[in-house]
């Protein structure tokens, strides 16, 4: 069974989830999350960048559960995706990814971060990069 919500429902159930369960946000794909919150400070969105320039994501905890860094996998997503999570790691700590001067070739990336809490709650956040 499928259940539609509108904008409005939506508000009033995130807000009776986050009295049940504690912090709860809405996921890209529009599903309530658990997860922890992922934050792209550095690059702006929309904002073409001149490589090198800086990274910094965010992760952020809803609640008691703490950063699971183990569960960190981030995909440059192509014609195949391409998992480049043990490039990233080296600069990944259980309060985001920071990179000064990463290089990056010229054109559009998409890249998909994904990570959870030690209860299992997965987010993720899918950012895109134009690079001159």
């Amino acid at each position: 069974m499928t259940l539609l919500f509108t904008t409005a429902n939506t508000r009033i159930l995130l807000l009776v989830a986050n009295l049940f369960f504690g912090t709860v946000a809405i996921s890209e794909a529009g599903d309530l999350t658990l997860g922890p919150a992922i934050k792209v400070i550095a690059p702006k969105e929309n904002m073409v960048q001149i490589a090198p320039f800086d990274i910094d994501i965010r992760f952020e905890q809803r609640g008691a559960a703490v950063v699971d860094l183990a569960s960190l996998k981030v995909f440059l997503m192509k014609l195949w995706n391409i998992d480049i999570t043990d490039r990233v790691k080296p600069y990944a700590s259980g309060d985001g990814i920071h990179l000064t001067h990463a290089d990056f070739p010229k054109g559009q990336h998409t890249i998909k971060i994904a990570i959870a809490d030690h209860e299992g709650h997965e987010s993720s956040r899918t950012m895109i990069v134009m690079v001159q």
